[in-house]
């Protein structure tokens, strides 16, 4: 998450639960000073439960990222070995080669390997499924996607297929995932140098609807200058994060 995305959730939590806490507590004569006081521990309090909620559904969803990332990485590094060196990472064995395609065999079936930069279609599987008939065996084809015309054909020949995602399932459960992949490069991100300013453009408009909210409170509580004072700072803080923010 970036941080002065959650930095500027935080601090509109902290105003929308004080604020109320504040006028309530001063509605039943509680002394000035002890009002700021426990409406800033309410604040609090409700800041840090819903920071601590805001990271863990923010560290779910980078753990969902990462593996994603790791699936794509490893099929498109797949996609850049040749068949023969792709069956050797999967299957930890050297394959053998029969009119010019490279296969494994195991328990009297023939597993090929057809990682492409896209779907595979049904003529990318003519080959193959002839070497099958040609041998009269069953075959299997580990592959990234697979478009449902080609599905179809396949199950017409009755040729089972793997699709990438049960091949990163089954690699990380034996702990087989390369230690390196040829597309790494394509996926790295180079670290961007951030501004000094800390709050981007998009996020004025949750200072500019937090404001705006409180100000139109204030015509409904018995405090109403709590509401305009905070709901004022808000709005100008919307403004100077709209002209002085970065995109």
């Amino acid at each position: 998450m970036k941080k002065w995305v959650l930095f500027s959730d935080l601090i509109f939590t902290f105003f929308v639960v004080a604020l109320p806490a504040l006028c309530l507590l001063r509605y039943f004569r509680l002394p000035i000073g002890l009002a700021f006081l426990v409406a800033g521990l309410f604040g609090i309090a409700a800041t840090s439960l819903f920071g601590l909620s805001k990271t863990k559904k923010e560290e779910r969803l980078l753990l969902r990222r990462g593996e994603e990332k790791q699936k794509q990485m490893l099929l498109t590094h797949l996609a850049l070995l040749s068949p023969e060196d792709a069956l050797r990472l999967l299957y930890s064995e050297s394959p053998s080669q029969t009119s010019g395609i490279w296969y494994i065999e195991r328990e009297e079936k023939l597993i090929f390997s057809l990682f492409l930069w896209r779907p595979v279609q049904t003529e990318d599987l003519i080959p193959i499924v002839r070497v099958c008939l040609e041998q009269k065996t069953q075959g299997e084809i580990v592959c990234g996607e697979i478009s449902p015309d080609a599905d179809a054909f396949l199950a017409q020949f009755s040729l089972e297929r793997i699709t990438g995602e049960k091949i990163y399932e089954q690699l990380k459960e034996e702990n087989r995932l390369p230690e390196s992949y040829l597309s790494e490069p394509y996926f790295t991100k180079k670290k961007k140098r951030l501004p000094r300013i800390w709050f981007a453009k998009q996020n004025s408009r949750r200072f500019f609807v937090g404001g705006v909210l409180l100000l139109l409170s204030s015509f409904f509580v018995p405090f109403p200058y709590y509401y305009i004072l905070f709901g004022c700072f808000m709005t100008i803080a919307a403004l100077l994060i709209r002209v002085f923010g970065y995109r």
